[in-house]
């Protein structure tokens, strides 16, 4: 579920998607008791200012991070991602495995 449309989430007004160009689902995954935020872009890639809102928060809340960029070959989408996680290294590597093992992330 989108983070910004749950109640008692931290998401201002202009997190909105149709506003910050990303869905955020808060609840999917967690890693090591902490929750993990999950954002998608509704194109290519999340914009710039909305990245940086979220990893900036991610640091402030210790609140890993997976950020999802679509991938394109000759200017058509491919129906693959790369994922990016923003915290400590054990998580970068957990993603990693989660990636290598097939777990189901988006």
């Amino acid at each position: 579920m989108c983070a910004w449309i749950q109640t008692n989430t931290f998401y201002p007004d202009w997190m909105r998607p149709d506003k910050c160009g990303a869905i955020v689902n808060c609840n999917k995954l967690s890693w090591q008791g902490l929750p993990v935020d999950v954002a998608l872009p509704l194109g290519e890639k999340i914009p710039q200012k909305t990245l940086d809102w979220l990893i900036e928060f991610s640091g402030q809340q210790r609140r890993p991070l997976i950020f999802i960029t679509q991938l394109k070959e000759n200017g058509k989408f491919i129906n693959k991602q790369s994922m990016t996680g923003v915290g400590p290294p054990a998580f970068q590597q957990q993603l990693a495995e989660w990636v290598k093992s097939g777990t189901k992330i988006i």
